[in-house]
C-alpha cells in the first residue's frame, strides 16, 4: 500500500521525504544505514527518499523509518494557519 495522500498545495510526500531526511540529517544516519536496518533494499530506500525520484514509499516502510528515526505523525503535520475573522 503505497501512501499517496494530498494537500491543497500539491504532494503531501515531498513533505514526508523533507521530514525524513532532515531527520536523518540530524541524527547523521545514512540511506545505507536506515536501509540495512528496516532490511530494504539500499536502491529502493534511496528512490522513495531522493526528491528528484519518484518511487512510492510503502506504508511499511514509513512505519519503520518512523520507528528507527524517532518520528511521530505529528512531526509530519502541516502548519496551516489561517487567520480566524473577528467581529
Amino acid at each position: 500500500v503505497a501512501y499517496k495522500a494530498k494537500t491543497k498545495g500539491g504532494q503531501y510526500m515531498e513533505h514526508i521525504k523533507e521530514v525524513i531526511n532532515k531527520q536523518m540529517e540530524e541524527r547523521c544516519v545514512t540511506v545505507g544505514a536506515l536501509a540495512k536496518k528496516l532490511n530494504i533494499e539500499y536502491s529502493k530506500l534511496y528512490k522513495s527518499l531522493s526528491p528528484s525520484l519518484n518511487r512510492q514509499l510503502l506504508a511499511t516502510e514509513l512505519l519503520g523509518i518512523c520507528e528507527v528515526l524517532g518520528l511521530t505523525f505529528d512531526d509530519f503535520v502541516i502548519n496551516n494557519t489561517s487567520k480566524e475573522k473577528t467581529a
